[in-house]
């Protein structure tokens, strides 16, 4: 009897979707950043400047695969509302914390 092909998990539920993911320069938003990018997602992050060039956030997401990168403290309520704003995401993973 031939096995029956699995089902690729998430196909196509994040491809051309807005996705914006606060603390997207830590270990979890990087992450989830770079899955979400190979998934098709249009990747926005917000979070606080990453700490040095070595980090995960430079090598394995890329800030170049992001469609767009702001830093800034979440807390600022202005620069947040302005950032959903202009964004307008569809989906919002919010892993920023300290």
């Amino acid at each position: 009897m031939p096995s029956t092909p699995k089902p690729k998990m998430f196909e196509n539920t994040f491809k051309g979707v807005r996705v914006l993911v606060t603390g997207h320069t830590g270990c979890k938003g990087t992450w989830l950043s770079h899955w979400l990018h190979q998934l098709g997602a249009e990747v926005h992050g917000i979070a606080l400047p990453p700490e040095g060039a070595s980090g995960a956030f430079h090598t394995q997401s890329g800030i170049d695969k992001l469609i767009s990168n702001r830093f800034f403290d979440i807390r600022d309520k202005g620069s947040l509302a302005q950032a959903v704003t202009e964004i307008e995401p569809q989906i919002v993973f919010h892993l920023a914390a300290q």
